[in-house]
């Protein structure tokens, strides 16, 4: 008897730290300032008008210039996504926010850092992209699977008849990658070698809709990191100047994402180095952070 009361009492202190415990961990959260998990707390001016971004949502992808790594996607958003919305479907997204259905912020996080942010707004006839340097992130406390910080715009930015500027925390479950893998085109055939002496035909004009496929294709296969898929492209024709529904031009795609053969490819075969996807952004800037294609860049006289 007196040893079955003995594990009673054992028990039952168990019972009480473990309750201190989980207690303790939750006022430790409350004290850290972080919001609770799937939130976002903070300010957003989107045209001089302020706008509550409540919800919070994370999922991981692949790093823009390692395979082996991943960055993190923070999506804040001013209600709650629809059920069959996922939060890296960054097309659907935009189709929602256009039709007045959410408004959002999505911020890439590599190493820690900002590495790019994106806006989808009903007001935005596209989606509006900006390079690491627009906003910065500060990592928040966060249990595994999470993730929290602040993320700030040190001025408003501005694009296409818009301002706008966040200061935000957020904290959000990191989920997998729901919406569908992104299918690429199968590689073109090879061309036989081209007749000596063979003078060059002048390039006709190219059809809008043409380039915003063959964009997408160049596109598709960096992000895959199939640099010797996107050449094959380039070179078999496809237009280095093409650009996708967003504006950005394949050779901006290029340099983001640090692939070198690429940008050369697109260089040699004329693509504009001085091309400006927005005023101030020139393809040097985009290249602050890949020494690589930015040699390329100056040697074909971009500035």
């Amino acid at each position: 008897m007196r040893h079955l009361a003995r594990i009673r009492r054992t028990a039952a202190l168990t019972l009480v730290v473990a309750a201190f415990t989980v207690a303790g961990a939750r006022v430790a959260s409350a004290a850290s300032g972080a919001p609770a998990l799937g939130s976002a707390t903070g300010r957003f001016t989107f045209d001089g008008k302020a706008v509550a971004l409540t919800h919070a949502y994370a999922y991981t992808g692949e790093n823009l210039f390692d395979a082996k790594k991943k960055d993190t996607f923070v999506v804040v958003t001013d209600r709650a996504l629809p059920a069959d919305q996922a939060p890296d479907d960054e097309v659907q997204l935009h189709v929602v926010a256009r039709e007045g259905g959410v408004i959002a912020l999505r911020l890439r996080i590599a190493d820690g850092k900002a590495a790019g942010v994106a806006l989808f707004h009903p007001a935005a006839e596209a989606l509006l992209l900006f390079p690491a340097q627009a906003a910065s992130h500060t990592p928040g406390p966060a249990a595994a699977g999470e993730v929290s910080g602040h993320l700030k715009t040190p001025k408003p930015l501005e694009l296409d008849g818009h301002a706008w500027s966040a200061d935000l925390d957020f904290h959000a479950a990191i989920a997998p990658p729901k919406s569908a893998e992104l299918t690429v085109p199968p590689a073109p055939a090879k061309a036989p070698p081209p007749e000596p002496e063979a003078a060059p035909a002048p390039r006709p004009k190219r059809d809008p809709r043409q380039s915003a496929t063959e964009a997408k294709a160049i596109v598709a296969a960096i992000m895959t990191h199939d640099s010797a898929r996107a050449v094959k492209y380039i070179q078999g024709g496809m237009d280095p100047n093409a650009r996708d529904e967003n504006g950005l031009s394949v050779l901006n795609w290029a340099v983001m994402s640090c692939d070198v053969p690429v940008v050369k490819a697109l260089v040699d075969k004329g693509a504009d180095v001085n091309y400006q996807r927005m005023p101030g952004y020139t393809m040097l800037t985009e290249a602050g952070a890949c020494p690589a294609a930015e040699k390329i860049l100056r040697a074909a006289g971009a500035k």
